[in-house]
């Protein structure tokens, strides 16, 4: 009997501890694949609930892989990006549930031609703000819970604005304007979602840096990552540390223990 077959036999084991430790060990066979396909109609109903959670645990692995591989080839989606952050964090939630809800609020736009001001006043009139105190609360940082509570960072709001707007054909950029995130139209219309929406001309010498899809997405997940620091969400931090090292061009191993290596 082969390691992997002694391994398979040890899925139909009453004992869930036993059985745990042999999913994780053929989850790190090659050829796992093959074994799991002929195993999907077992007669043991433990076993096939076992073989479909390492299918979820290989599917999601394989997703993370793809979306680490196009974010070191700098191929960067980022609103389907945002989404899948949210999906990593949040496993029960779907892409459809994130579209839903985003075109829930596109239902209320009223033109299709919208100036640079109806957008900002579109945006306060649905009722999207900053809170007022500054938490380090995850869900300010994930599309799916900014939409649905209309509260989020400047940064997340800037998103959605900016993903509005480009139902009207009409682009906003995302820039860093004294430590906060804001929107620029092609015309100096300047929008601070954290100061109640209001829209400035900028003044010739006023300086703006202009964001990045990747600065974007690393401040996001720094944020995220920070916050499952302090929740002590190892399985969270694990990934976000696997992406954060693709988005800064440097190995996992330099991140702090546990993730890195120990000193």
């Amino acid at each position: 009997m082969t390691e992997v077959e002694a391994l398979i036999n040890l899925l139909h084991d009453e004992d869930p501890q036993i059985a745990v430790i042999a999913m994780e060990k053929l989850l790190t066979n090659p050829s796992i694949d093959d074994h799991l396909k002929d195993l999907q109609e077992s007669n043991d109903p433990k076993v096939r609930s076992r073989i479909h959670q390492m299918e979820s645990i290989l599917t999601r692995q394989k997703n993370l892989d793809e979306f680490i591989a196009r974010i070191k080839d700098n191929k960067i989606e980022l609103w389907e990006d945002l989404i899948t952050l949210n999906k990593i964090i949040d496993r029960d939630l779907t892409t459809n549930s994130v579209t839903s809800l985003f075109e829930e609020i596109c239902e209320n736009l009223e033109s299709q031609e919208m100036s640079t001001l109806e957008i900002a006043t579109f945006m306060r009139d649905q009722n999207f703000s900053v809170p007022s105190d500054d938490i380090l609360d995850p869900g300010l940082f994930l599309l799916h819970e900014v939409i649905a509570s209309e509260l989020g960072n400047p940064l997340l709001l800037c998103l959605i604005t900016k993903q509005i707007a480009l139902r009207n054909d009409k682009k906003l950029n995302i820039v860093l304007h004294k430590g906060r995130h804001c929107l620029i139209d092609d015309k100096g219309s300047f929008i601070d979602p954290h100061n109640s929406w209001a829209i400035t001309t900028l003044k010739p010498n006023t300086k703006v840096y202009p964001c990045s899809n990747r600065d974007i997405l690393l401040t996001i997940i720094s944020q995220l990552y920070l916050s499952a620091l302090i929740e002590g969400q190892l399985r969270i931090i694990s990934f976000l540390s696997q992406v954060m090292s693709a988005l800064s061009n440097m190995s996992v191993d330099e991140f702090p223990y546990p993730i890195g290596k120990q000193i």
